[in-house]
């Protein structure tokens, strides 16, 4: 199931899900977001086979770098 789909069911009373915040679209204004009370995390590997594509080794630096600027 997609998170449109999510998102269409709590919006008409279908139900309640837990997502990660970062999937959670601005200006939903039918539903109301709650945090849960203890902090959740989760551990997001990235395995590249050598030798690596530019394209990869862009994406592994983008990826890095937003993770040491989001603070992960």
């Amino acid at each position: 199931m997609n998170e449109n789909s999510i998102f269409s069911m709590v919006e008409n009373n279908l139900g309640i899900s837990i997502l990660p915040e970062m999937v959670i679209p601005k200006g939903l204004d039918k539903i109301k977001v709650i945090p849960l009370e203890l902090e959740q995390t989760r551990t997001i590997g990235l395995a590249i086979r050598t030798p690596i594509s530019p394209a990869v080794k862009k994406f592994a630096e983008i990826t890095e770098n937003w993770v040491k600027n989001a603070g992960l």
